[in-house]
């Protein structure tokens, strides 16, 4: 037998349920009826064709569910089908391309994890620098001299690892792509397409900069053995008075965090300088056949490592890339600089949109000089450009290669129109007064007045 106290405890608990849940549908009902005025003024989404020509479902689902009634409205930008902007280039026939042979190619995977790597080195180097602050003492004159002298080489390794590893941060860059003009000029008379700004705000680098940062690492690293064989020898000897006090503790801590901050500057260098400057060597240079990884395997130099981020398959592209981005830059001091910073471009690339620009820039770039506001001929040391001449093209064309199925993709060119625009820049060319430009015209406006002027 079930006791009565229990049976009417739980009569009263279900009674309770109940009487809740009825309130909570009151209170919807209620809501309901608030928003009806509005609900009765919204016209109907218009709803998705889900049937072909042939009257067969386009997706198939079973049962009524919410995609058969989906609005064409509602769908969102992440809903609807994309097409991608990459096309796939065969494998047997990528070596044989002749894009190759003047090519800028992006490992976009190795370069996304390359990303991470940086940002830890980067971090253990500021982190040493702030700890290394930290443990300075000026107790005597000893102590003085070695926290000043700490502090200074300390200063220096910092700034040096800071330039380069600011060129890993792109948002500078973007900000000049948007605020930067394409040098749209005239040449014989005729309008030239000239998308060169992205070229425009990459950054140039005087030429010995490779050798300058050998020569610290080289300087910082005599510098530490010597004291290291100082502080042994005094630990050895058991000398604790003058120079010697060196050995002590304070001495031996700040000699172990310039090492290690030593030590991670290298490891960044030598990282930065394998995977942002490489120029693959050629398969067969009398043939000026290129390297391609997917045909002829990895070159001996990377097998260790891997392939790197970015390469040129080819010298004089990178010798043409850093022309024309002087020229354009208005740098140009009759000698060409051995230096660019190819990773600004690798990184832009890795957002769709601006692989597509990036081919374009790379393709259709003319070599243009803003000191002279004109078209130029690489020959003789960039020339101005003959009578009758088309503007030359810097013709480096620009792929993606991924390492996990050895293949290669090409964005497409998109043309992207900066809203910015130069004034009172003049043109020179070959036409007769196209060198003049009055006050407030733009180069878009005066490349019109010139096609006009030539169509009468």
């Amino acid at each position: 037998m079930i006791p009565l106290e229990a049976v009417d405890r739980v009569s009263d608990g279900v009674a309770m349920a109940l009487g809740n849940r009825l309130q909570t549908l009151e209170e919807q009902v209620a809501e309901v009826a608030a928003l009806a005025p509005l609900l009765a003024g919204l016209r109907p989404l218009p709803t998705l064709d889900m049937k072909d020509s042939s009257g067969s479902m386009l997706f198939p689902h079973s049962g009524s569910g919410p995609l058969a009634r989906r609005s064409l409205s509602a769908l969102t930008e992440d809903d609807r089908p994309t097409t991608s902007r990459l096309r796939r280039v065969s494998k047997e026939t990528s070596g044989k391309e002749p894009y190759l042979r003047r090519c800028f190619v992006v490992n976009f995977r190795r370069l996304m994890e390359l990303q991470k790597v940086f940002a830890i080195i980067h971090e253990l180097i500021k982190s040493t620098a702030i700890a290394a602050l930290t443990l300075v003492l000026a107790g005597n004159v000893w102590q003085l001299g070695y926290s000043v002298l700490f502090v200074a080489i300390l200063f220096v390794m910092y700034g040096f690892h800071a330039a380069h590893y600011d060129t890993m941060d792109i948002s500078d860059y973007h900000h000049l792509v948007d605020l930067l003009e394409d040098d749209h000029g005239v040449c014989g008379g005729r309008s030239i397409d000239n998308p060169n700004r992205l070229l425009k705000a990459l950054t140039l680098a005087r030429t010995g900069r490779r050798r300058r940062a050998v020569l610290i690492i080289l300087l910082f690293g005599l510098l530490c053995s010597g004291m290291w064989s100082m502080v042994a020898y005094s630990w050895t000897m058991e000398l604790t008075e003058g120079v010697w006090s060196i050995g002590d503790e304070f001495y031996a801590t700040l000699l172990l965090v310039g090492t290690l901050m030593l030590l991670f500057h290298t490891v960044f260098e030598w990282l930065y300088w394998r995977e942002t400057q490489c120029v693959m060597p050629w398969w067969n240079r009398q043939l000026k056949e290129p390297w391609d990884p997917a045909r002829h395997g990895i070159p001996r130099r990377f097998r260790w490592f891997g392939l790197p981020s970015m390469w040129f398959t080819c010298g004089s592209a990178y010798s043409d890339l850093s022309l024309w981005i002087q020229h354009a830059k208005g740098q140009w001091r009759g000698k060409k600089v051995n230096k660019v910073f190819p990773e600004e471009m690798a990184l832009f690339s890795l957002h769709a949109s601006g692989a597509c620009q990036l081919r374009r820039t790379l393709q259709h770039a003319k070599l243009y000089s803003v000191q002279r506001c004109s078209f130029l001929t690489r020959e003789g040391d960039a020339n101005a450009l003959p009578k009758g001449s088309d503007p030359e093209e810097l013709q480096i064309n620009f792929v993606f290669f991924d390492t996990q199925s050895k293949e290669y993709m090409q964005p497409e060119e998109e043309q992207k129109e900066t809203q910015i625009h130069v004034l009172n820049r003049p043109i020179r060319s070959g036409t007769k007064g196209a060198d003049r430009l009055d006050l407030g015209s733009t180069l878009l406006e005066h490349a019109a007045n010139i096609e006009k002027r030539s169509s009468i």
